[in-house]
């Protein structure tokens, strides 16, 4: 009985397999499949640009398919056998929907598509003159960069409509490293409209895709470099602190760099600085020699802080007079004055009379009254004042 069960099992399971395969091999049931993210390509735009018009950015250009078929007829197809687009000559200026049209391969039905309409606006065609710039992709060599760059034409038109094309900061010129060599170079670059930060602007179309690029691999040094900082801050402010570069990178042919030791910059001057920043300086290089890359923007950085006023209220009292003659007493008798300090905002907001020395200087001065300068120190600030400058000092023997 049991090996009978045994046999009859065995033969189900085969039985099973037999039909599945059948099912499977000679049936092929229906059964669908879905792909996403399929990217909407527009077509007849030319049509639009006749008319003097252009598609603005419509933002997300993309549906889900859902197709079906036979199992064997759906297995073959690829996501790129699966056609999506609008026409753009349905289109005028303005707001528009429009019909989204989905092409699969034979055999193949749609059965379901995520969006059926796309808004699309349609403004009107400008033209912008936009230049070229070489961008150069791949690792850097060790000691060389690429050296002075020429692009061929060195402008091109882009177009679109005035939103997309006011986005458009130059046209890039993407170029491997790895070719340009140390002879002049020449290569056949793509290009692509970027915005300022070098992220591409779609919906725009440029007057040619590629430009001759023109470049050598150019070795680098780093030298010394000498900065002469001339003049003082104005009035009202003070430098907190001063970073002045002592050495710069530079790059040209190996010959003439192993002649250069040191270059020199334009004198600096800080009679004008008002606020934080870097002036950019001015290097004096030889023929044939640029700043490299990485210090194409190389400068002195200024910070300073704007300072800030307080007055004191001080008498004779607060003077210390010294240097006495011989013999001699000093009497200070010039009532109230007032001590104007000028330090940052964070330094004054400690002083306090305390903190403020005054003295008269009684040098070489004899039996008598006389008019006196009072000296005023304060730690960490910039300036001092006192009113009126002079205090009395009468001095009589002791």
């Amino acid at each position: 009985m049991f090996r009978n069960n045994k046999v009859n099992m065995v033969i189900s399971v085969l039985v099973a397999i037999i039909l599945w395969a059948y099912v499977v091999g000679q049936v092929n049931p229906e059964t669908q499949q879905k792909y996403e993210s399929i990217t909407v390509q527009i077509k007849n735009e030319n049509v639009l640009r006749n008319q003097g018009l252009a598609i603005e950015d419509p933002g997300d250009m993309t549906v889900d398919v859902t197709i079906s078929g036979t199992r064997r007829a759906v297995k073959k197809v690829d996501k790129s056998d699966i056609r999506v687009s609008i026409d753009a000559a349905e289109l005028s200026k303005g707001d528009n929907t429009v019909d989204v049209k989905v092409t699969v391969p034979s055999g193949i039905s749609v059965s379901k598509v995520s969006r059926d309409t796309i808004d699309v606006r349609v403004a009107d065609l400008v033209s912008r003159t936009k230049t070229v710039k070489a961008k150069f992709t791949g690792k850097k060599t060790d000691g060389t960069e690429v050296g002075e760059v020429t692009a061929d034409p060195k402008t091109v038109e882009v177009s679109g409509t005035e939103a997309q094309v006011s986005k458009v900061s130059y046209v890039k010129a993407s170029v491997k490293r790895s070719e340009i060599k140390e002879k002049e170079t020449t290569v056949s670059a793509d290009l692509t409209a970027v915005d300022a930060d070098g992220n591409e602007v779609n919906y725009v179309k440029l007057s040619q895709n590629t430009a001759d690029i023109t470049a050598t691999l150019e070795s680098t040094k780093t030298v010394s470099l000498k900065v002469n900082v001339t003049g003082s801050v104005p009035d009202g402010y003070e430098i907190k602190s001063r970073d002045v570069p002592t050495s710069v990178k530079i790059k040209g042919r190996k010959s003439v760099l192993n002649k250069i030791d040191s270059v020199t910059a334009a004198d600096v001057s800080l009679d004008n600085v008002t606020s934080s920043r870097t002036i950019r300086l001015s290097i004096d290089l030889p023929a044939g020699v640029s700043l490299a890359d990485s210090d194409a923007d190389i400068g002195i950085r200024i910070t300073l802080n704007a300072l800030k006023s307080g007055t004191f209220t001080m008498d004779e009292t607060d003077i210390t007079a010294s240097n006495i003659g011989d013999g001699l007493d000093a009497k200070i008798s010039s009532g109230s004055f007032k001590v104007t300090v000028s330090a940052s905002e964070d330094i004054l907001a400690d002083i306090t009379s305390g903190d403020i020395k005054l003295t008269v200087d009684c040098s070489g001065l004899e039996k008598g009254k006389h008019k006196v300068k009072i000296d005023a120190a304060v730690a960490k600030v910039v300036s001092v004042t006192v009113s009126p400058a002079k205090a009395t000092v009468t001095l009589s023997e002791n």
